[in-house]
């Protein structure tokens, strides 16, 4: 997610494993890479400490899932790049470019990806896309931008036992003066939207907005910017009702990050770009079991969202 730019405008059922792919090796996929950031050119700095108020995480994947096989971070680049990320390895490689039919000077906003292996990518101008984790084809929806003022919004899918899983959207802040109206909720296959209600408390964060997760065990998280100086807060949601159930500050970007969220293995990797006009993302792995926080790679690209199934291991 990133500061949306002036448009110029003319007027949970699982994937099987040919949609969830699997990592070869230790390599990734076999999908050669232009985004040049690989097991052998990341750096990972000292690992810090903090103090976790989140709940427990679950370990292995989700009863349901037993045909997923093991899934990767996607991520989509402000240049239209879907890139895969296989955080064992470190591994990354180029899917493809996507070639949505976006409205003129809109560029790519968010991304959440379902259990199919599907991805949502939002852009700039309001506009959702459906895109292949597999090929990177991008097809057009119907969906009509702006309701209840989600015009842009960070995503996260989530599901509980028993449910099919739904596509989790909070409002970004840009929109509302620097407070966001809230969590809503999208049903991936009609995309009809409900508005879900208010933070709350509220949550007032950098421009960036507040960027969703969700776990293969129902849960859904959020990381946000702070307004002025460095970190931001990663926050568990009750996605019934919006209330903030946990906070934990983390000295993870700036306000001027581009920023982007994903939960796998157990913990949280946050992506944010390294400075102000930056072509670079810094890849922070948070372990809340033992508050251990590390710069764990960088990637040569602006990584403005991060989708994962919910079917990757917990």
């Amino acid at each position: 997610m990133r500061r949306v730019a002036p448009l110029l405008f003319l007027a949970v059922g699982c994937g099987a494993r040919t949609e969830l792919e699997v990592p070869t090796g230790t390599g990734g996929t076999t999908t050669s890479t232009s985004a040049s950031t690989t097991a052998s050119s990341v750096t990972a700095s000292t690992t810090t400490t903090t103090t976790s108020t989140l709940s427990s995480s679950s370990s292995g994947t989700p009863s349901d899932c037993k045909d997923a096989g093991v899934t990767y971070i996607y991520l989509i680049a402000d240049d239209n790049r879907l890139l895969s990320f296989y955080p064992p390895s470190k591994a990354l490689s180029t899917i493809g470019t996507i070639q949505c039919p976006a409205m003129n000077g809109a560029s790519p906003f968010s991304m959440g990806v379902s259990r199919t292996g599907e991805a949502i990518v939002l852009f700039t101008s309001g506009e959702l896309f459906r895109v292949s984790t597999a090929n990177a084809k991008c097809k057009p929806t119907n969906w009509a931008p702006g309701p209840d003022g989600f015009q842009v919004f960070g995503m996260g899918f989530s599901n509980d036992v028993g449910a099919p899983e739904m596509l989790f959207v909070a409002q970004d802040e840009d929109t509302m003066g620097g407070l966001s109206k809230g969590l809503g909720r999208i049903d991936p296959t009609t995309l009809a939207f409900d508005f879900v209600g208010a933070w709350s408390p509220p949550v007032i964060s950098a421009h960036s907005g507040t960027e969703l997760t969700g776990t293969g065990d129902g849960r859904l998280y959020g990381y946000h910017l702070a307004t002025t100086g460095m970190g931001g807060d990663l926050i568990q949601i009750d996605k019934s009702n919006a209330h903030i159930l946990s906070d934990t500050p983390l000295p993870v970007g700036s306000p001027s990050s581009a920023l982007a969220v994903a939960f796998w293995g157990g913990d949280f990797y946050i992506f944010t770009t390294v400075a102000p006009g930056s072509s670079q993302t810094t890849v922070t792995r948070y372990e809340p079991t033992s508050g251990a926080l590390t710069a764990y790679a960088t990637i040569d690209a602006v990584i403005v969202g991060a989708g994962v199934s919910t079917c990757a291991p917990m």
